[in-house]
């Protein structure tokens, strides 16, 4: 028994030094890890911190490119402006100039449109008048003209007789 003892002592001391090797050796390796991790996560805080260094790099160049593109759509919409205003301007003058051809044009055509009705009015009172005076005429000269009708053609025979009728005719 003192043997298995012995063994089992010895069996124990063997194993309480292997474990205690192998806890230093467990701890160098989890430090071994814990390095590899530390130095892992430093690269990737370092790749980390580039890639946003150049993000950074990148908006300040795009927000300044933008800002510079800006002013010069700034200066080109504020050069439009100024154009459209002094188009207005002009357009205003240009039509109170027409309102006031306009209005000038209006007055004109209403004094004509006055005029034309007064020489119209006196046109029908002479063109009554006229007609008062003429019917009167036109009538014997219708009578004269039927008369010249059936005498023409009996004008062209130059008989005395012919001469005779056409005196008859005419005193009927």
């Amino acid at each position: 028994m003192q043997k298995l003892l012995l063994a089992v002592t010895a069996y124990g001391a063997a194993r309480g030094e292997e474990s205690t090797g192998n806890a230093l050796a467990k701890v160098l390796e989890l430090m071994d890890d814990l390095t590899s991790k530390v130095q892992a996560d430093g690269e990737a805080a370092e790749k980390a911190y580039k890639e946003y260094f150049e993000w950074c790099d990148d908006v300040d160049k795009n927000t300044r490119f933008e800002i510079k593109t800006s002013k010069a759509q700034k200066e080109k919409l504020t050069a439009s402006i100024e154009k459209a205003k002094s188009q207005i301007e002009v357009s205003t003058t240009k039509i109170e100039e027409l309102a006031e051809a306009i209005s000038k044009d209006e007055k004109e055509l209403e004094g004509a449109t006055k005029v034309r009705k007064e020489e119209q009015a006196t046109f029908e009172k002479a063109e009554t008048s006229s007609l008062k005076v003429l019917t009167p005429l036109i009538a014997p000269l219708a009578s004269w003209r039927e008369r010249w009708k059936r005498i023409q053609p009996l004008l062209h025979r130059s008989t005395h007789q012919t001469c005779k009728r056409s005196w008859q005719l005419l005193a009927e």
